[in-house]
């Protein structure tokens, strides 16, 4: 059961909680992203989400949890369009109250 990320909850053991590690890094390493990307997860590493260390603590929740929930999506077997799989992943984000910054 995965315990719900309050605001005040320290990400990393959030996403350790479901098998997961945050790198952060401000080199996102996911082949083709946005110039503006602040996170990513590849199925190359389907353990592991890559996250700038952003210092707006709403932007760098939303960007974990919009992550981890690309992640858990792969590990699901979920199969939607990009568009789609975005739109997932910021609703699973949104799920936990975080919002897009």
């Amino acid at each position: 059961m995965l315990s719900e990320p309050t605001p005040d909850i320290d990400l990393d053991r959030f996403a350790n909680s479901v098998a997961i590690d945050i790198v952060w890094t401000e080199n996102i390493p996911c082949g083709i992203v946005l110039e503006d990307a602040t996170g990513c997860f590849t199925p190359a590493t389907p353990n592991v989400i890559y996250a700038k260390p952003i210092e707006n603590d709403n932007a760098r929740r939303f960007v974990v949890l919009h992550e981890i929930g690309h992640a858990l999506a792969y590990r699901a077997g979920t199969s939607a369009t990009a568009e789609q799989s975005e739109i997932d992943a910021d609703r699973f984000a949104e799920s936990f109250g975080a919002t897009r910054y």
